[in-house]
């Protein structure tokens, strides 16, 4: 559990990114371990591109990931602005050390003010 930094993710994440995914889920939903789907759901996503947040293993590997991809709902009669959580994991070699639990309160505590409101 030492050792574990977070941040916010970047677009030159993308290819660790892909390849966490591939680890976490080896058999389940190949085209999202593809350049194209990745750039499709998180830079393209038309209410904009997504928040991405990483957990950083100390050799720098990626050892967690969420992202939360803008959406629009309607409340109340009115639009408001609010985010989709997505493509949560974390590496096998990572479980059980409350990284998920960690990335996520740092990725809220990121976007709190940037949507009102947030599913999964």
């Amino acid at each position: 559990m030492t050792g574990i930094r977070f941040r916010e993710g970047q677009p030159s994440d993308r290819d660790a990114i892909l390849e966490l995914r591939a680890a976490v889920f080896p058999d389940l939903d190949q085209e999202k371990q593809k350049a194209d789907f990745w750039q499709w759901e998180f830079a393209d996503s038309y209410a904009g591109p997504a928040r991405i947040f990483i957990a950083v293993a100390p050799d720098d590997r990626i050892a967690g990931h969420i992202a939360f991809v803008p959406q629009r709902y309607s409340v109340a009669a009115r639009t408001v602005n609010g985010a989709l959580a997505v493509d949560a994991m974390v590496h096998p070699q990572h479980r059980r050390q409350n990284v998920f639990s960690r990335l996520t309160s740092f990725a809220a505590s990121e976007i709190g003010h940037d949507f009102a409101l947030v599913t999964a």
